[in-house]
């Protein structure tokens, strides 16, 4: 199996084209890439063709200016709008991978935005991680892009989006469509690319009669009622687990009747292993089908769709050739011993097992914290809650809530907390029952964060119309200032004495845009003034919102932003980076949401935030999962279409009595936490391992080096994640069983890498180490570093770890990587 595609070999920087047997798939299949020809009106063949009205106005040819050759397109933005240049377009098959790449530099205003998109025959196709704000050099963009079955052609637009006046311009060169990198350009790509996409297949089958096939698979694998047995499926009798302490690991077991059956129930045995592990670590839930009739993504199948995980109170009825989907959890309580745990599931219809599966846990040795590094801002709407639970106080809503996300390792405290407050003879009169409630909850829950209102408006593009307070319009009426300024300061006050004022933001406007950043600005210097040590939050990229540097704390924008220059100034001034919103709908393929905390690990973000996790709008999440649409805009002129189960993380109690009902998404989003927690304490660990290295100067770099690397096999680049749960799952192993080891003696550092386009191992490990690695000693240099290549067949296999130094010693595995 390759380990990724679109070379001729694994060492890449040696091959010369000629030398490929598929030399000319690396034909650029462009015309006139690099604008050196001229056309018949004057400018370049194959390039704007249907835009001679704006050649020589914003479509220019420019000599001066060029990246390689005698002449490099020129755009001049368009205040206000978008101004494009077209290629020729290029024939290509469906679903086949195609390179697409290009250089541009621009002198433009940080609001405006340079970019390049696909125009294909079905749609537009876009590549965020490569938008550009603000000026910026000379870049080299290669992206991979995979033509979708009904896709006939594709032809490059390089775009500029200009807010304001003047417009700024841009440069383009060498813009290439290929069907293979050429072998210089896929040295480049592997540098910061190491990692291509792979299938593995993680089903398995269990048990088969004449009755019933029993099978199973990943949690991030969709199974639909209507989901056939996979025909190549490989058998095993027992489901593998892996988790550490106040962590889980879920498998989804298939039953797929041929005859009809009683319902089923799924009896846990007592596990046994090195010490006591209790019954009810071991737990069940039935996935249940909510029927999706509305989707944004059109090529989303409709109809039922597993969603809902649903407390068993009886068996489950089950229906010939249909699957019933039962997901298992065990989660390893504090104070377990490690190592290796053995169970069993009997699957049992009429008082009759059907088949029993084994179940094997390996409980490593080390604890999630208590509270998670991933800091998520989760909003909860009780009134949404309120309409399923009839006469529900605000509170006990907020707790049906926050009893789930907590399970789930989620903070859900984006409430804009403030007190009541009134004014009479110029004297603010405060009512802190509410606040001081929530607060007290914050602390409870472990809230990671809490949000501080009021909110004064924003959103859903709708400009400057804050709310009032006191009867005061914001910024406009000459009492506003005083009231706020002394608002901000009793809250803060309050929040010191409860000690959560490193736990606060205050949140006065979402998502404002450009053209009233002035009053915004003048909101947080308000905040302040009346408390220093408040924290103002702001959703809105600080690319775009500059008046608001040094007096915005906390930035939340889209991940695919916060890897910009401006956000690296940002942090480097102490400004607190998270990212939104969380991957959070039905229609995401389920690995996504495990994988937006994968997002945020890579872009270094603090945490996350999620604008609802009830949006039930007009709606019984139960009958019909998407949300009615809401109108947008300054004057509502359009309307914002929601996905079916954006942002709704749980369904209400049908009975309106009992607990919310998670859904499978809460579960995988609870996946990527932990797996964000395990990386968060294997860097810390290896921080700490690091002191024991030499030379002094480059342990940070090290460490540096090693996280991003056991990120990138899941992170394709900023924006591509794998599609592979295999993948996803053999990374989160690696980074555990490195947890196990890194803080015993002697000291090793190690991760996958690429050498000079081999796969290979990279790593350090303290002086005087005998290393081996699969029962090979490793050759260290002088300080004890170690860069080693390794097969395709080596990595897929696993690789076997030992460390021994002075007495000392330790062992560990990776598992196979594809």
């Amino acid at each position: 199996m390759k380990i990724y595609a679109g070379g001729c070999g694994l060492i890449l920087a040696l091959v010369t084209a000629t030398a490929c047997p598929s030399s000319l798939a690396q034909e650029n299949l462009l015309g006139n890439p690099g604008f050196e020809n001229l056309g018949a009106g004057g400018f370049f063949a194959d390039w704007g063709a249907a835009s001679a009205a704006r050649v020589g106005k914003t479509l220019l040819v420019d000599r001066q200016h060029p990246h390689a050759g005698q002449a490099c397109l020129r755009l001049r933005g368009t205040p206000h709008t978008w101004t494009t240049c077209a290629a020729k377009p290029v024939p290509v098959r469906p679903n086949t991978d195609y390179w697409i790449t290009w250089w541009f530099k621009a002198r433009q205003p940080g609001t405006s935005r340079t970019y390049l998109f696909l125009q294909t025959n079905a749609a537009q196709r876009v590549f965020p991680q490569c938008d550009r704000r603000g000026s910026f050099d000379w870049v080299l963009n290669i992206v991979r892009y995979r033509t979708r079955g009904d896709e006939k052609w594709i032809a490059p637009v390089l775009t500029m989006q200009t807010m304001d006046d003047p417009p700024g311009e841009s440069w383009w060169d060498d813009v290439g469509v290929w069907q293979e990198l050429p072998p210089h350009l896929q040295a480049i790509y592997r540098q910061s690319h190491p990692w291509d996409d792979v299938t593995v297949a993680t089903a398995r089958r269990f048990a088969v009669t004449d009755a019933f096939t029993l099978w199973g698979d990943r949690p991030e694998a969709r199974i639909y009622p209507a989901t056939a047995v996979p025909s190549d499926v490989a058998t095993a009798s027992t489901i593998a687990l892996v988790a550490p302490g106040r962590g889980h690991d879920v498998y989804q077991l298939a039953v797929r009747p041929t005859l009809p059956t009683a319902p089923i129930a799924l009896v846990f045995h007592v596990p046994e292993g090195p010490g006591p592990m209790p019954l009810d670590s071991l737990h069940y839930r039935v996935a249940r089908s909510v029927n999706v009739q509305r989707v944004r993504d059109k090529s989303f199948p409709l109809g039922l769709t597993p969603d809902p995980l649903v407390e068993p109170n009886r068996p489950e009825p089950v229906e010939a050739e249909r699957n019933t989907l039962f997901w298992i959890e065990w989660s390893p309580p504090l104070g377990s011993k490690p190592g290796m745990y053995h169970a069993a599931v009997d699957v049992v219809a009429g008082g009759h097992t059907l088949a029993r599966v084994g179940l094997e846990l390996r409980r490593w040795a080390f604890d999630l914290p208590a509270v998670p590094h991933y800091r998520s801002m989760v909003l909860v709407a009780p009134t949404a809650i309120q309409r399923f639970y009839r006469g529900m106080s605000e509170l006990d809503a907020y707790r049906l809530a926050w009893d789930l996300l907590a399970a789930n390792r989620l903070s859900g405290f984006n409430v804009t907390a403030w007190p009541g407050v009134s004014l009479a003879d110029d004297k603010l009169t405060f009512d802190w029952k509410r606040f001081d409630a929530l607060l007290a909850a914050a602390r409870q829950y472990r809230a990671t964060a809490i949000t501080i209102g009021p909110m004064f408006g924003g959103g859903c593009s709708q400009g400057w119309l804050p709310h009032k307070l006191l009867g005061h319009v914001p910024l406009a009426d000459p009492a506003f200032d005083a009231c706020y300024v002394q608002l901000n300061r009793q809250i803060a006050a309050r929040l010191r004495a409860a000690g959560m004022i490193d736990k606060a933001y205050v949140y006065p406007y979402d998502e404002p845009e450009p053209d009233y950043m002035d009053k915004i600005a003048r909101l947080c210097d308000l905040v302040h003034q009346g408390a220093a040590d408040l924290k103002c939050l702001m959703t809105v990229d600080p690319e775009l919102a500059k008046p608001l540097w040094g007096k915005v704390n906390a930035w939340i924008m889209p991940g695919a932003a916060a890897g910009a220059e401006s956000v690296q100034s940002r942090r480097a001034a102490g400004d607190e980076i998270w990212i939104y919103n969380m991957t959070a709908a039905i229609e995401e393929p389920p690995l996504e949401h495990r994988l937006y905390l994968w997002r945020a690990m890579r872009v270094g973000s603090q945490g996350g935030l999620l604008w609802n996790s009830c949006w039930w709008n007009k709606i019984n999440p139960w009958e019909n999962p998407t949300a009615e649409a809401v109108p947008v805009g300054r004057k509502s002129e359009s309307l914002y279409h929601y996905q079916a189960g954006q942002a709704s993380l749980f369904y209400p109690d049908p009975a309106g009595r009992g607990p919310l009902v998670p859904s499978l998404r809460l579960s995988l989003i609870r996946q990527g936490v932990e797996d964000f927690d395990i990386i968060a304490e294997l860097s810390a660990a290896w921080r700490s391992a690091a002191t024991h290295l030499a030379p002094q100067a480059g342990r940070q770099a090290l460490v540096d080096k090693a996280r991003p690397a056991i990120l990138a096999a899941v992170m394709l680049d900023e924006i591509a994640t794998t599609t592979s749960p295999g993948r996803t799952e053999s990374m989160r192993l690696l980074a555990g069983n490195e947890l196990e080891v890194a803080c015993r003696r002697p000291a090793v550092i190690v991760y996958p890498a690429r050498l000079e386009g081999r796969l290979g191992v990279v790593g350090q490990a303290e002086i005087g180490t005998r290393l081996t690695l699969n029962g090979r000693v490793v050759t260290l240099d002088a300080d004890g570093r170690l860069a080693i290549p390794v097969t395709e067949a080596e990595l897929t296999a696993g690789l076997r770890w030992s460390a021994e130094r002075q007495g000392a010693g330790k062992q560990w595995q990776w598992p196979g990587l594809r």
